[in-house]
């Protein structure tokens, strides 16, 4: 009987540390609600770029990245370090493949965001001319938070994280890695694309409140 109730006890312990592959929403929610503390103390409540970076590793905590130098990149946030070795981020032992994620935000910070490179190429990743924009919501009268997902998810898998690629790969699809777009660019854009055409069609009883509404909307969307 107490050989069972240990295998039971083992078994519960194997499945609870297991990594597990989330839909985005699901880890948005997760983000926001039981990791707010080291989302707050280790990227400054920037939900929207965490969900990014997730993204490139497929919202997978069991993520792995094999460098042909013999680098690993694991979990969620591909963290270069061991997943079962001592860890200079935590002094401790960890699974960075887990899905227990408070300690990835903390090694996330502390040995990729560090680099300047490094942070310089996930921020460039995360700009509005390589992700999406859409609302997470919990039903369809509340909305729970607004996420970024990734147009070409499978960059860092075929460029194993290296900048060289990564730009050469951008500069295929025509997009400059050396120039995010401008907030003012995307401004003029919208301008021109749908406040323009309505100035010249509608009159103004019509035109004032709909500029009133783009005076609400466009701030959020270059947020």
């Amino acid at each position: 009987m107490r050989a069972s109730r240990l295998i039971f006890v083992l078994f519960l312990i194997v499945v609870s540390c297991r990594g597990k592959v989330f839909e985005p929403c699901e880890l948005a929610k997760l983000f926001k609600y039981e990791y707010n503390e080291p989302l707050t103390k280790y990227l400054g409540s920037n939900l929207p770029f965490a969900m990014c970076v997730a993204g490139y590793h497929h919202y997978d905590t069991s993520y792995r990245r094999q460098h042909p130098n013999g680098t690993v990149a694991y979990g969620i946030f591909g963290l270069t370090e061991s997943p079962n070795g001592p860890d200079r981020c935590t002094n401790s032992r960890y699974d960075a493949t887990d899905d227990q994620l408070e300690d990835d935000f903390k090694c996330f910070t502390k040995t990729v965001l560090v680099h300047k490179d490094k942070a310089y190429m996930y921020h460039r990743l995360c700009a509005s001319d390589l992700t999406r924009k859409y609302m997470c919501q919990e039903n369809e009268y509340f909305d729970i938070v607004e996420i970024l997902e990734p147009i070409y998810k499978d960059i860092l898998d075929l460029s194993h994280g290296e900048e060289h690629v990564v730009v050469k790969f951008l500069k295929a699809h025509n997009i400059d890695f050396y120039e995010p777009p401008k907030r003012g660019s995307i401004l003029i854009w919208i301008i021109k694309t749908y406040i323009w055409p309505i100035m010249k069609e509608y009159p103004s009883y019509i035109l004032y409140p709909l500029i009133a509404i783009c005076g609400i909307l466009v701030p959020r969307l270059l947020r």
